[in-house]
């Protein structure tokens, strides 16, 4: 979503949008967004997804395939899912996603921009929105941010299934 805002923003600026808010949104282009969150999540060099462990070597593989539309390596065959393994239609569609530096994209923006971001949010991490605002110092247009340490990447306490009524409040 706020690539997309970011994008429609900057790209189609007959539109005339007034404010734009960002909510979630990533300070980099995907596969490095999912690069970063694998680093993280990683223990002793493996990935875990339920049952399946994946070396990050051959998680950061699968991402150089999808990314670059090159064919997957024979090791990498051997693995039940991943991005080298989607149809070429969504490759397509994630490597122009992952073309897309939303900080740049962010930074030229005319209008005033709101930037929200959670501090539980495991998928874009609390740093992607102090990135966006940073990225925006030298606009001219305002910037303001409202963060949320509790929250999560919908806007929920974790462990709970409401959206935080600080959100609506936002509008």
């Amino acid at each position: 979503g706020s690539v997309v805002g970011s994008m429609l923003c900057v790209q189609h600026p007959d539109i005339a949008v007034d404010a734009f808010i960002s909510l979630s949104g990533p300070a980099c282009r995907f596969y490095d967004l999912m690069l970063r969150g694998a680093e993280r999540r990683a223990v002793d060099g493996v990935m875990q997804f339920g049952p399946t462990k994946i070396p990050m070597d051959l998680y950061c593989k699968a991402i150089d395939v999808a990314r670059y539309g090159t064919p997957p390596p024979d090791e990498l065959k051997a693995l039940p899912f991943g991005f080298h393994t989607m149809d070429q239609a969504s490759q397509r569609y994630l490597r122009d996603y992952d073309a897309v530096d939303n900080s740049a994209m962010m930074a030229k923006i005319q209008c005033p921009v709101l930037i929200v971001q959670g501090g539980a949010d495991m998928s874009v991490w609390f740093e992607n929105g102090e990135m966006l605002a940073a990225a925006r110092n030298q606009s001219s247009s305002t910037t303001q941010t409202a963060y949320f340490p509790d929250l999560d990447h919908f806007y929920k306490k974790v462990g709970t299934d409401t959206v935080d009524e600080r959100i609506s409040a936002l509008a």
